[in-house]
């Protein structure tokens, strides 16, 4: 084999995988993206607990959206999820729930009361202020009985159905 073809087969090998790798490195991306959900949903649980025993401690009524991160004591890990970086606060809380009763609620099982938020007041008022940090179209939400899960986005309604 002469010194020519050792060459062109040394930049097909470089070539195949460097096709590889490109098909590879979304996959990675993708999987580092995912191992942040865990730590995320712990924080909207811890938010949801959080929030719960606020109401049991004011009449039923939840926090006002002024106030809100500010009434309620969490440690500042708690307000940051991991898929958004360095922000300080990385959800937002529900305006229509501002210093409302829980008792009034009809659907406290179908009513976000928190979840992944780029809007920079930290308030859920629009739809497109839901960020889907956890997949195309989905975002970890906290509902206002206290659980927390992986949503679609297109799934949620922001206004309270009361009873």
């Amino acid at each position: 084999m002469n010194r020519a073809q050792k060459i062109i087969q040394g930049l097909l090998l470089l070539f195949v995988l460097m096709i590889l790798a490109s098909m590879l490195f979304p996959i990675f991306a993708r999987n580092r993206n995912k191992a942040h959900d865990p730590s995320c949903l712990h924080n909207q649980r811890e938010i949801g607990i959080t929030m719960m025993l606020y109401a049991q401690d004011h009449d039923g009524h939840l926090p006002a959206a002024s106030t809100v991160w500010h009434d309620v004591y969490l440690p500042s890990d708690a307000l940051m999820c991991p898929a958004a970086g360095d922000a300080p606060i990385s959800y937002g809380y529900s305006l229509y729930l501002s210093d409302r009763a829980l008792g009034k609620l009809a659907d406290p099982l179908g009513t976000p009361l928190c979840a992944d938020s780029d809007n920079p007041q930290h308030l859920l008022v629009i739809p497109s202020d839901f960020a889907p940090r956890h997949g195309e179209g989905h975002c970890i939400v906290t509902f206002t009985d206290g659980h927390a899960k992986y949503c679609a986005i297109a799934d949620l309604r922001l206004q309270p159905k009361l009873k």
